[in-house]
This record gives C-alpha cells, structure tokens and sequence, in this order.
C-alpha cells in the first residue's frame, strides 16, 4: 500500500499503516498531509532518516499516542500546522526541520528538536 502526496497517514495496530510503508518508495523523500499516532501501537515509532519528510496542514496528531515517536529522518514544514502530544509521551525529531509556517505545539507530552533547525 502506497500513500500519495498529500494524503495522511495512520499509524496504530492492525489495519493501519505500518512503518515500511510510510517510507514510499525506497530511496525516495515523501509528503504528507499529516501523521496521525493512535492508542494501538504496538511499539515506540522511529522513522529512518536518509530521506526527507514534508508534512502538510495537518501536522503530527499524538494525542492519543500510547508510544514515543522519533523521526531521524529530514522534515520540511509544507503549511502552517500544530503537533499535538499526549501526557507521558514524547515526540523526537532528531534531524534538521525546516520550519517555514507556523508550528504550533498543543499537549503536554514532550517534543524535542535536536537538529539545526532553520525558519
């Protein structure tokens, strides 16, 4: 199952998309309307890095998250968006963002930013 441009994913337990296939093709950079991370996941997400992520309006929904989510991977900001994480979570981009809308930050799960962002 591929996902097209633009299109948002859903990461959680069965039926829903599974870490192979949000990569796209391999060796490709990928963009999204927005990640949504359920209260069915089967275990801590971390997404590879090597290609670059761009994620559109809807942002990162976590929060009804059961797990941690780490990106190492490059994202660009494609719009103004809001990442929203649950208590006793924590969101990690450890790759550079590039931020050129307006990010904002709901819940009170942890995110951290550890690459040089820019914007």
């Amino acid at each position: 199952m591929g996902l097209s441009p633009g299109e948002c994913s859903r990461w959680g337990g069965p039926g829903s998309c599974a870490g192979s296939e949000l990569g796209g093709p391999a060796g490709a950079d990928l963009a999204l309307g927005g990640l949504l991370f359920d209260g069915t996941m089967q275990g801590p997400a971390a997404i590879a890095s090597g290609n670059i992520l761009t994620l559109g309006a809807s942002g990162i929904d976590m929060s009804a998250a059961n797990q941690n989510v780490t990106f190492n991977c490059a994202m660009i900001l494609g719009g103004a968006q809001s990442w929203n994480v649950v208590s006793g979570q924590t969101l990690a981009v450890t790759n550079v963002v590039a931020i050129t809308s307006l990010l904002t930050i709901n819940g009170v799960g942890a995110v951290t930013l550890g690459g040089a962002n820019t914007g």
